[in-house]
């Protein structure tokens, strides 16, 4: 009867986890979806020269309906930000001209402008970072990026989509919710993104001082199990781990 029990217990987790799994995979592939219609979008509305009044227009109708996109960007080649519409609680906003800047040097944009068209890099999900220092309150976000090009086929620069994952991660709450014991959401570095156990831990990478606050350095054995296959069941003697990747 133990057995039978443990193994329904194992079971019943295997398939939470599943459906955290297809939540998470649902999710990025909208958010893909949407990546490549503003870069379509673009390539319709962009005028000759500088003139992005059009596509300006239009993201800003695409932002206030989405409302989970903290920015959408237009970057030139030379890695010059040339529209910005930013969403918050107030509703979305055309960035002036004025306040726009470089990300020449940003991992999205050196990842991403040497693409070929239709790919899309989609960046970890981290905390918001504003002048090298975590923003507060911490903002969970996702970069998507992709190369868009001139009515011509002339490549622009690239389009970025900043997805505030909020939203994602409170679907993952609520699923977890129904778990008869801790469910973690990791990184590939084995840092927790969610524990529904003990938030604390969570986001420990973005901080210099609790680098070694992670799930890889407490429960390694698991840990090695999880790299080496996608999904399963890892009995320790810290506990029954059921995974998905």
């Amino acid at each position: 009867k133990i057995k039978r029990s443990r193994e329904l217990a194992e079971l019943t987790q295997q398939e939470l986890a599943d459906v955290e799994r297809e939540i998470i995979s649902n999710k990025v592939s909208r958010l893909v979806s949407d990546v490549l219609y503003t870069a379509d979008n673009f390539q319709l509305n962009s005028a000759e020269g500088d003139n992005y009044a059009e596509v300006k227009r239009q993201w800003l109708v695409f932002s206030e309906r989405k409302k989970i996109y903290d920015q959408i960007r237009f970057i030139d080649l030379d890695g010059n930000e040339r529209v910005r519409v930013n969403y918050s609680g107030t509703g979305a906003q055309v960035v002036a001209d004025t306040a726009l800047q470089n990300k020449k040097d940003r991992y999205y944009f050196k990842d991403s402008v040497a693409l070929q068209k239709n790919q899309v890099f989609i960046s970890p999900l981290d905390l918001n970072v504003e002048n090298n220092v975590v923003e507060q309150p911490e903002k969970p976000m996702i970069r998507l990026a992709t190369p868009c090009y001139d009515s011509a086929g002339q490549q622009q620069g690239i389009v970025v989509l900043n997805y505030s994952a909020q939203d994602m991660l409170q679907q993952v709450r609520k699923i977890a919710s129904t778990s008869m014991g801790a469910v973690f959401m990791l990184n590939a570095d084995g840092y927790w993104l969610y524990n529904s156990a003990d938030s604390s831990t969570e986001w420990a990478f973005m901080y210099e001082d609790r680098a070694q606050q992670s799930f890889a350095t407490d429960y390694p054995e698991v840990w090695q199990q999880v790299l080496a296959g996608s999904s399963g069941v890892s009995v320790t003697n810290q506990g029954v781990f059921s995974y998905t990747n």
